[in-house]
């Protein structure tokens, strides 16, 4: 087997299952600047429902809901640096991931294509390892997708003794996805029918040295492997080269385990593509960071430039007041970095807080039962009750505001359900399962309600298994004399 197909596929069975629900590593917190990952691949789209077909229809990432926009968030377009143009998105996600590729669309904004090939600095590739890399390729080839590996199809590698069967596309605005499906799958937190069971991001780069010295020794990404070039056979017809060397440089993204690998080529024609952030064809990452201005500083410094306007970091509003400092970056290859500037730690709650009345008690606790009662239902009508209307809801950094967002959870659930028994599908009900409870009052009129959640729901083989388990912290309030959920924060475990 040679190394160099190795190194550029990696796909050990555990590297896979940790890129699927990713854990934080045991130790002491990351020292460096960046400390996690949000939304791993965000795609530049001239047409949003054509990329969410590839990427749901033909990945099989789940794709819930209508799109968002930024329509009422000047805040948010700054942030891109565009303030007058529209913008909608839509995020798919694999099964059991809480972040996923997030599909911009931006017009009015003078957009233009990109055309990169994938030896050229700033291609920056989706890998998405596959329970079936065969019924994959011809779905998206059903889609139209452009084929980069040479012979049109899924190849082995290595080619003598295969252990796994790869293929490059592209989606229809350009962005490279390989699908890799390995000879022995690995182990996995995917459900059994969940085609993609692991995720990871590569971006070609102009000088690898150059790469690692931002990312691994500035903001403190930690490294798994760097090799020499090499010249394969076998890697140039999966990338759809005739010639050339490449060498990777693997990264990791603490906390998260989002494997980040960098590659450049030589011996093959290259060309540098300078593209916008509106210009179907870019694309974005978000990175999670101990402090957006000194991250800033550290880019400049290698290169990069700040598009968000005015050149500066923006405050994007959130629940109960708070903002997110943000900015968006370009890096030397053309990679679009959104910087979002980790909250500190919540305060701890003690227990000589008060803990209200036992009528109040109740009241909460009623509120939050019809919360799970509803939801489970499917009763959009009694989950929107229970919310303020002006209410929150933080789901993994996906952001539902106000009643009519607010219903759209429970509405895309009953679209998904619908849509499933059509296709004779099992419908996977999930049901909530909530422990560990804990009620304070803080102030008067305001409670907050602390929990463990679990999801569970029927396995084809009929028993019932966790799907996900995390905790929630719901901040209500007293609005006359009814108790309301004004926020609500949920996080998945991932260790």
């Amino acid at each position: 087997m040679r190394n160099g197909s190795l190194a550029l596929v990696f796909v050990l069975a555990g590297a896979v299952s940790h890129a699927q629900t990713p854990a934080a590593p045991s130790g002491p917190p990351p020292g460096g600047l960046v400390v996690g990952s949000g939304n791993f691949f965000s795609p530049i789209v001239g047409n949003l429902d054509k990329a969410v077909a590839f990427y749901r229809d033909g990945l099989g990432l789940d794709v819930q809901g209508a799109p968002s926009n930024a329509d009422a968030n000047p805040a948010l377009r700054d942030m891109f640096g565009l303030p007058d143009a529209q913008l909608r998105w839509q995020i798919g996600r694999p099964p059991a991931m809480r972040t996923g590729v997030e599909i911009v669309e931006i017009t009015k904004a003078a957009g233009k294509p990109l055309e990169r090939r994938v030896q050229d600095s700033g291609a920056f590739m989706l890998i998405v390892f596959v329970r079936d890399v065969d019924a994959t390729f011809a779905r998206v080839k059903a889609l139209g997708a452009p084929i980069v590996t040479t012979g049109g199809a899924p190849i082995g590698l290595p080619a003598t003794k295969p252990r796994y069967r790869v293929v490059v596309v592209k989606d229809p605005d350009g962005h490279f996805v390989e699908i890799v499906q390995a000879d022995q799958p690995p182990d996995t937190q995917a459900p059994p029918t969940a085609n993609v069971i692991g995720v990871r991001v590569r971006l070609t780069v102009d000088d690898v040295d150059k790469a690692l010295a931002l990312y691994r020794d500035s903001l403190g990404m930690t490294v798994r492997s760097i090799d020499e070039f090499k010249k394969d056979p076998d890697v140039n017809r999966m990338l759809g080269l005739k010639d050339g060397q490449y060498r990777v440089g693997m990264l990791e993204v603490p906390t998260t385990g989002l494997v980040f690998e960098v590659i450049g080529f030589k011996g093959v024609d290259r060309r540098t593509v300078r593209g916008n952030i509106q210009d179907p064809g870019s694309t974005r990452i978000q990175l999670q960071v101990r402090d957006v201005d000194a991250t800033i500083d550290v880019l400049k410094r290698h290169g990069g430039s700040v598009v968000s306007t005015g050149g500066a970091t923006v405050n994007l509003p959130g629940r109960g007041g708070a903002t997110t400092k943000v900015a968006i970056v370009r890096d030397p290859d053309n990679l679009f970095l959104v910087l979002l500037q980790a909250a500190p730690p919540a305060p701890q709650v003690t227990a000589q807080e008060n803990l209200g009345t036992s009528e109040d008690r109740i009241a909460v606790e009623d509120v939050m039962a019809r919360y799970v009662w509803t939801v489970d239902s499917l009763d959009a009508d009694g989950y929107v009750s229970v919310f303020t209307d002006d209410a929150v809801i933080d789901s993994n950094g996906t952001i539902s505001k106000g009643h009519a967002e607010i219903r759209k959870i429970v509405t895309s659930l009953i679209q998904r359900r619908d849509d499933l028994k059509a296709k004779g599908l099992p419908t996977s009900n999930l049901y909530h399962v909530i422990s560990n409870v804990r009620i304070t009052f803080p102030k008067p009129g305001e409670a907050l309600h602390q929990s463990y959640w679990q999801t569970v729901r029927r396995d084809t083989d009929g028993r019932m298994i966790a799907a996900a388990m995390g905790r929630s912290e719901d901040h209500l309030v007293k609005r006359s004399g009814k108790w309301l959920i004004q926020s609500r924060k949920l996080t998945v475990f991932t260790d």
